[in-house]
């Protein structure tokens, strides 16, 4: 066997072929522009990214809003690959955020990803790193679709139960002090008796909660140790 690529080499052959900026042209005429891309982001990027798009493509009950998503990934993309300038404004409270608005505005004009997928088909005839990036962003999109499918389908899941006992956690940590005087080992076994009433109930995802609130204490009789509670 020949000699091992050494890793010195393997990482200048990246390096030289990640070097130069990837350039697309949207719009057409004096209303064209000229952007850069970065070829790909890190691991830990691909993990903000999806989680960006992911967290704002939901309502406060959870409704999954496929418009935000739409143009929350075409913000993203250009916001995390590319040297475009994104618009931002004040919220009522003064926190600088992405204006989406005007830049809905702007993507309906210049069509950044449908751009990118269309300048990006093999049928094109596009340089290989044209077609490599158009390639790319599609997978970016597919995690997102994934991920959001997967939120979709764990919310359908979710039992009134579930729900219920999210409520409780929410409650525990937000009244912890109201748990200061309570006998946490009686608590735990009246609690068990009570949930012995619904089926399949989970009464360690409440008590833990509790638990952690009263670790706190200096108090070892609210300790309940969970190895004891009849499951």
């Amino acid at each position: 066997m020949s000699n091992k690529v050494s890793i010195k080499d393997i990482k200048s052959k990246v390096k030289a072929s990640n070097s130069d900026p990837i350039k697309f042209t949207f719009g057409r005429g004096e209303n064209a522009i000229d952007v850069e891309f970065q070829p790909c982001l890190t691991l830990a990027e691909e993990s903000i990214f999806i989680k960006r798009i992911c967290d704002n493509s939901f309502d406060a009950d959870n409704n999954y809003l496929p418009e935000y998503k739409s143009i929350l990934f075409s913000v993203t993309v250009m916001q995390m690959l590319s040297n475009i300038t994104i618009p931002k404004k004040k919220n009522n409270n003064g926190i600088e955020m992405i204006d989406v608005e005007e830049y809905k505005k702007w993507d309906s004009h210049f069509n950044f990803i449908d751009t990118i997928y269309k300048v990006g088909l093999p049928s094109s005839n596009s340089p290989e790193d044209i077609n490599k990036f158009a390639g790319y962003v599609e997978h970016l999109e597919d995690m997102v679709n994934d991920q959001i499918e997967y939120i979709k389908e764990q919310k359908f899941n979710k039992s009134k139960l579930d729900e219920l006992f999210d409520t409780v956690k929410d409650e525990v940590k937000k009244y912890s002090v109201k748990f200061d005087n309570i006998d946490m080992k009686q608590f735990a076994e009246d609690l068990h008796r009570i949930s012995g009433m619904v089926d399949n109930a989970d009464t360690k995802t409440i008590i833990d909660e509790i638990v952690k609130v009263n670790q706190k204490t200096d108090k070892k009789d609210k300790i309940v140790n969970i190895a004891d509670i009849k499951q």
